[in-house]
């Protein structure tokens, strides 16, 4: 299994801002473009998916926390071939925990 980190070092490299552009592999395709736009088309388009993604997000997160980790997510949804929207898994999981590992990391430098 291959996890998308990209995002983590782009923003590490930015100094704490992710700018317009980051290495990150939306889901429509469109790398080195305005990735949040892109994230945030792409959602428009499936609201289903949109309203399940923003279940997971924290009270605590800041708008800038939860758009990189909603990016983890949909970045990676595809590595865990059993997490279907909607439903309850293991593997899905497994994919939070990772993206709050993976946020606590980039944001909090937790090692």
């Amino acid at each position: 299994m291959f996890l998308d980190l990209s995002l983590g070092s782009t923003y590490r490299q930015q100094n704490g801002s992710f700018g317009n552009h980051c290495s990150c592999h939306c889901p429509s395709g469109m790398e080195g473009e305005r990735c949040g736009d892109d994230v945030s088309d792409y959602l428009s388009q499936n609201p289903q998916l949109a309203q399940w993604i923003e279940s997971f997000r924290g009270y605590c997160e800041s708008n800038k926390q939860w758009s990189a980790r909603r990016k983890f997510l949909l970045r990676n949804m595809e590595a865990f071939s059993t997490v279907k929207p909607g439903m309850s898994s293991s593997s899905l999981d497994r994919l939070l925990s990772l993206s709050m590992v993976w946020a606590n990391h980039v944001f909090l430098g937790c090692r």
